[in-house]
């Protein structure tokens, strides 16, 4: 057993001794005894030269090695830049689907490459994907001051509901560009998207004042004077709109809009021939067929069903289309034919983003707990995980395992890491009423990024809906705390900290510097009047709220304080119509319960 081995040692120890006896000895090695002085500084001379070469040869050879992945690396992100650059060029094209691959390659070989994320965002952009809020939101945060990024960022994110997120994208928007046509369109979009009619209008002049050449821009504008009591400007719009229907770049939203008019004025057979004509445009676009499924749909015509068949046929295997009709037909009580449908898709497209939330979203409708918990529970949704997580939440609150709702939760919110995924959580816990959650979501946003000013006005909207005086007063501690300085903000945290008889000194001082600076404005001044009633110079809260117009003291904000001003001073009839104004609207419990007391002691 040992014989093999033993071999194998002396035919190396022969071998070692042929190349020691077939190789010279260097001559650096020689003896240096008979050499001169000289000969043997020029050795030693050639000696340090020989280990300096060594060592340099090993200082570049460990520097390769350590560079090896740096090059790498680099060599990833300029051919992902150069992929993402090709992907740009092929978008605005009519062959634009074929970027889709360039762009997805440069993703996967360098994800921390801004261009090759933008290229990502502008083709889910492109597709009318809800993905594309997720791609601007990376890039942006990788390139914080592009403003066009922030444009494209903001425009996605109403496009798809999330108009918190747009809100905030659109903050953060640069001042030198927010004198521009691009920064009116996105104005006009949200206030559009808002329901905000005034707003719409003022955005869309301004972007047309801005561009008067744009013709998208006098399209929409075109589009809202279709709305107008006045006749003659409504004939104008309708004209203008035909003309540019007449246009290939406009036709297609001159025609769309030219059709939501017909169907608002339930002109429903005129509404029917510019939605087919729409649909059967080549190419035809999914937006279209949605419009003419709209309109046979507030016409209750019989030609719905066979027609909503053929959209989903034409929605195939595409997500994006699979998601916006699934969401079309269980927002219009399809609820039970939107499961089967989605159901009989192909588990490749069912069990993932973004069909899979639609799907759960169609469960939730349903109220189908059971198969909501089954379902989340065993798929993977990557990077809207925390989305699952919140619906497991749901499905085991709703079955009674509370326990198990709250571990889930705590799971989602730790999975939200981005401002998107956070804004989507906070949208969602909105519509389900799970306030406890919803407050604690925003404040872990706020803790962790207080840049994200978007969170505040969210949380005042949620405390003056509750009735929440301290958090009330928490929100304009924050807003100080960061360098705000409205009045208003101020005004808040004086008002709220004497109705919750908390930092005394700090609120009477506040008011009173307020009240100065500000004599016009009635709530500062009505917040001044109750803290000099708390300090007990009653008459003179009611000579700073008798100053106001009359008109401001019977603003119910301002009356409960004229109120309470009044009984002090004796005249308890007059406060009572104050009163009324101001219980006829929302109060704070503590604004309540100062009148309650008020009525006892005029008792």
């Amino acid at each position: 057993m040992l014989s093999a081995p033993l071999e194998r040692q002396d035919a190396n120890l022969d071998l070692r001794e042929k190349v020691a006896n077939a190789v010279e000895p260097a001559s650096w090695l020689v003896s240096e005894d008979g050499l001169s002085p000289e000969e043997m500084a020029d050795r030693r001379r050639r000696r340090r030269l020989r280990w300096g070469v060594g060592v340099l040869i090993v200082l570049l050879l460990g520097g390769a090695w350590f560079a090896a992945r740096p090059v790498s690396r680099m060599a990833r992100a300029f051919q992902a830049r150069r992929l993402a650059a090709q992907a740009e060029v092929l978008l605005p094209g009519a062959d634009w689907a074929a970027a889709f691959p360039l762009a997805r390659s440069a993703v996967q070989l360098s994800f921390a490459e801004p261009a090759a994320v933008r290229a990502m965002a502008k083709f889910q952009s492109r597709a009318g994907s809800p993905e594309a809020i997720g791609w601007w939101s990376r890039y942006c945060e990788m390139q914080p001051d592009d403003a066009a990024a922030l444009l494209s960022f903001a425009h996605a994110a109403i496009r798809h509901g999330e108009l918190t997120v747009a809100e905030a994208v659109i903050q953060r928007i640069p001042a030198a560009e927010r004198t521009k046509a691009a920064y009116s369109e996105v104005l006009s979009a949200q206030a559009l998207a808002r329901g905000d009619a005034r707003g719409l209008e003022d955005a869309t002049r301004q972007w047309v004042a801005r561009a008067p050449g744009d013709e998208l821009a006098a399209l929409n504008l075109a589009g809202i004077e279709l709305r107008s009591s006045d006749e003659a400007l409504v004939a104008a719009a309708r004209a203008r709109l035909t003309a540019l229907a007449g246009k290939p770049a406009f036709a297609r939203p001159a025609l769309r809009t030219l059709a939501i008019d017909a169907l608002a004025r339930r002109n429903f057979s005129e509404a029917a021939r510019l939605a087919g004509e729409l649909a059967g445009r080549d190419p035809a676009e999914f937006d279209d067929i949605l419009l003419e499924l709209d309109v046979l749909s507030a016409a209750s015509d019989a030609s719905l069903v066979p027609r909503l068949r053929a959209a989903q046929k034409t929605a195939g295997d595409d997500a994006g289309r699979i998601v916006a009709l699934g969401s079309w037909m269980f927002t219009r009580e399809h609820g039970t034919d939107t499961l089967r449908w989605l159901k009989s898709l192909p588990d490749s497209l069912r069990v993932r983003p973004p069909v899979a939330i639609t799907v759960a979203d169609a469960l939730l409708v349903a109220r189908d707990w059971n198969a909501l918990a089954a379902t989340t529970r065993t798929q993977d949704w990557r990077g809207s995980d925390f989305l699952r997580f919140a619906y497991q939440a749901r499905a085991a609150r709703e079955l009674g395992r509370d326990d198990g709702s709250k571990i889930f939760w705590r799971r989602s919110l730790e999975v939200a890491r981005s401002v998107f995924a956070r804004a989507t959580l906070v949208k969602l816990l909105a519509s389900w009423k799970w306030n406890a959650e919803l407050e604690e979501t925003l404040w872990t946003v706020f803790a962790d990024s207080p840049k994200e000013r978007w969170v505040l006005p969210v949380l005042e909207k949620f405390y003056v809906s509750s009735g929440n005086t301290r958090g009330l007063n928490r929100v304009a501690r924050e807003r100080r705390a960061l360098g705000d300085a409205d009045p208003m903000t101020l005004n808040d945290l004086a008002a709220t900290s004497l109705l919750l008889v908390e930092n005394l000194g700090q609120a009477h001082r506040l008011a009173e510097d307020l009240a100065k600076a500000h004599p016009a404005d009635a709530m500062i001044q009505s917040t001044y009047a109750y803290s000099l009633h708390l300090l007990g110079r009653s008459d003179e809260a009611l000579a700073v709220l008798r100053k106001l117009p009359e008109a401001e003291r019977r603003r119910p904000a301002v009356a409960a304080y004229y109120g309470i001003c009044l009984v002090a001073n004796g005249q308890p009839q007059l406060a009572e119509e104050s009163f009324a104004l101001a219980e006829a609207s929302r109060l704070l419990p503590e604004e309540r319960k100062a009148i309650r007391e008020a009525r006892s002691q005029a008792r």
